[in-house]
């Protein structure tokens, strides 16, 4: 008797855990990446109940960035987003009082994030949403944003190059070029040369 009371509290007490994870739902973040030359990026998801999906992607302060939500039709229409900074408390956007438009000039530099989500009733009753979003990112003045695979958009890194010159060349010159395993020598007519380092070209 005292062994099957045992089993039945284990089997309430498992069920109340399931039941707690199912309630909580789950987060899943997906890293967006916008292509080449582009500014912006329309990406395509689905929410369910209190699943939550984040989509993040590194943006540079000052620059002005813009997310919309389109719902596709039948979805439960308690689908919003919410956007943060890096490192904030709070968030910059929230959807569910402001809708479902964000146009705004980031603040910080660094990774930021949109949220998606459902409220209230629709949450709790394990409603659905399909959704799109267009993000896109502009530079300060309005211009494109370049891409992540084109390099940083700001540079705050320095060094030296070592480099030794006989007597200095008066205009333009015969130039040459070798690699040295991950370096460069570079040289001016001859009198001129320099040792530059992959990582002074590329960073690291």
């Amino acid at each position: 008797m005292r062994r099957a009371a045992i089993l039945v509290f284990a089997i309430v007490v498992a069920a109340s855990l399931a039941s707690g994870a199912a309630a909580q739902g789950s987060v899943r973040t997906e890293r967006v990446r916008f292509d080449r030359h582009s500014s912006s990026k329309v990406v395509q998801g689905n929410v369910k109940g209190r699943d939550i999906v984040d989509y993040q992607f590194p943006v540079v302060a000052g620059q002005s960035l813009s997310v919309v939500m389109a719902l596709a039709k039948g979805s439960s229409t308690s689908a919003y987003f919410n956007v943060t900074g890096p490192g904030a408390k709070t968030a910059l956007f929230v959807g569910s009082t402001s809708g479902r438009e964000f146009h705004a000039t980031a603040p910080a530099d660094g990774l930021y994030t949109v949220r998606v989500y459902l409220m209230g009733n629709a949450a709790r009753q394990g409603k659905r949403a399909r959704y799109s979003l267009e993000i896109a990112v502009l530079s300060k003045g309005g211009e494109d944003a370049v891409s992540g695979e084109t390099g940083p958009t700001r540079y705050d890194a320095s060094g030296s190059i070592q480099c030794s010159a006989g007597k200095p060349t008066l205009g333009p010159g015969d130039l040459f070029w070798q690699r040295q395993e991950d370096n460069w020598w570079v040289g001016v007519d001859g009198k001129e040369f320099y040792f530059i380092p992959d990582a002074a070209l590329l960073g690291g």
